[in-house]
C-alpha cells in the first residue's frame, strides 16, 4: 500500500453529496415540527376517550411520551446541526458562496410546546389521581 497524497474527489461527487445532505437537513427540519404537533392531537384525541383510572394513566403515559419526544428532538436537532455544517463544507469546497445557515432559536417554541405538555399532563394526572 502507498502513501500517495489522494487527489480531491470530482466536483461531482460534491454536488451528489450536497443534493443528499439539503434531503438530510430537510427531514430533520419536517420532523422538528411535525413530530411535536402529531403528539399533541393524538395525546388529546387519546384523552378525550378515556374516564376515571384510564384517564390518570392515560395522563402519566402522555407524560412519559412527550418527555421521550423531547429526547428525540434533540437527536433530530443535532442531526439538522451536522447535516448544516457539512453542508457549508461542501459549498466551500465547491467554490460556492456558503448560504446554508443553522438557526436553532427556530425551534425553541417547539420544545417549550412539548415541554410544557408535559408539565401539564403529569401534573393534571397527579392533581386527578389524588382526588380520587
Amino acid at each position: 500500500m502507498t502513501d500517495a497524497p489522494q487527489s480531491p474527489p470530482p466536483p461531482e461527487t460534491y454536488r451528489v453529496q450536497l443534493a443528499a445532505l439539503n434531503n438530510r437537513a430537510q427531514f430533520y427540519g419536517t420532523q422538528l415540527w411535525q413530530l411535536p404537533v402529531a403528539y399533541l392531537a393524538g395525546a388529546g384525541v387519546v384523552l378525550a376517550g378515556l374516564t376515571g383510572i384510564a384517564l390518570v394513566v392515560g395522563l402519566a403515559a402522555a407524560a412519559v411520551v412527550g418527555a421521550l419526544l423531547l429526547w428525540h428532538m434533540q437527536g433530530l436537532e443535532d442531526g439538522r446541526r451536522r447535516a448544516v455544517r457539512e453542508i457549508q463544507d461542501v459549498e466551500y469546497r465547491l467554490g460556492l458562496s456558503v448560504t446554508a445557515q443553522d438557526r436553532p432559536r427556530y425551534t425553541v417554541p417547539l420544545y417549550v410546546l412539548v415541554g410544557l405538555a408535559v408539565i401539564c399532563l403529569s401534573a393534571a394526572g397527579f392533581v386527578l389521581a389524588l382526588s380520587r
